[in-house]
């Protein structure tokens, strides 16, 4: 059976080789690790296998790979395994004289191991990082739910001050509204209050009823008893008099009452103002 491989433009280098015979003595599935564990290869360099792997060796047909079935999420990325296809199997078996063998150096698999060890070591610090970014994340997302809710609280605060500001420049402008009405009504009130008007009437009243009277006297009594109603109409003029006296005496006190009871009101409106 005649391979491609065969042909140097394949390229089936020294390691290729040594990966070929690796997976054919295993027989079964092998991890990265432990191909470059078998085939000597640094673990820093491990990417030289799959290189190997996906430019020459699947495309010809020998190798094929799967992501590791025992992945249990604890690296960033599942294993990659490889193995021998049919045609691959047959290839090397035919071909095993002349393929280099998998390095066994005893210190060559010591210092695979020692670097495994390494790189255990080094994924358990990526992974510890790896927890410690999600947690700043998970407490940066916290933080920045407790900013927005403050955020929040705060507008609802700033809103609720302007409504109550607003509510009382309404109710002062609504009380200086009332007490300048009030004061209307006051002096609307004193003016209606004025006591002279109501005195001139009745004084004027007292005038035409004494008229009437002497009058009346005259067409009923005689000339003998004139001059007593003379001497009556006279003390009678007295007593309405002295009665208009004591009236004036009355309007100024009126008066002064009014005007100390107009001025407490207005005092008191004041106040309110």
């Amino acid at each position: 059976m005649a391979s491609p491989l065969s042909f140097d433009e394949q390229k089936i280098d020294q390691l290729s080789e040594q990966i070929l015979v690796a997976l054919y003595e295993a027989g079964d599935w092998l991890k990265t690790r432990e191909l470059a564990r078998r085939t000597g290869v640094d673990m820093d360099s491990r990417n030289r296998i799959s290189y190997r792997r996906r430019e020459h060796l699947s495309p010809a047909g020998l190798v094929v790979t799967r992501q590791s079935p025992d992945y249990t999420g604890d690296a960033p990325e599942p294993p990659v395994e490889y193995r021998l296809t049919e045609d691959g199997r047959h290839w090397v078996k035919w071909n095993r004289d002349d393929l280099a063998t998998p390095a066994n150096n005893q210190e060559v698999l010591d210092r695979l191991d020692e670097l495994e060890e390494q790189v255990e070591t080094l994924q358990g610090t990526v992974d510890e990082k790896f927890g410690e970014v999600g947690q700043l994340e998970q407490k940066k997302r916290y933080l920045e739910g407790v900013v927005e809710d403050e955020r929040e609280k705060l507008a609802d605060e700033i809103e609720e001050m302007q409504e109550k500001h607003e509510n009382k420049v309404e109710k002062a402008e609504k009380h200086r509204y009332q007490a300048k009405r009030s004061a209307e009504k006051a002096e609307e009130a004193l003016e209606e209050q004025n006591p002279w008007a109501e005195i001139g009437a009745k004084m004027k009243g007292m005038a035409e009823d004494s008229e009437e009277s002497v009058k009346r006297e005259l067409r009923h009594n005689d000339l003998s008893n004139l001059r007593d109603e003379i001497n009556e109409l006279e003390q009678t003029v007295e007593d309405i008099q002295a009665e208009h006296e004591a009236m004036e005496e009355l309007i100024k006190k009126s008066q002064s009452e009014t005007d100390d009871d107009s001025g407490g009101l207005l005092t008191r409106l004041m106040g309110d103002w």
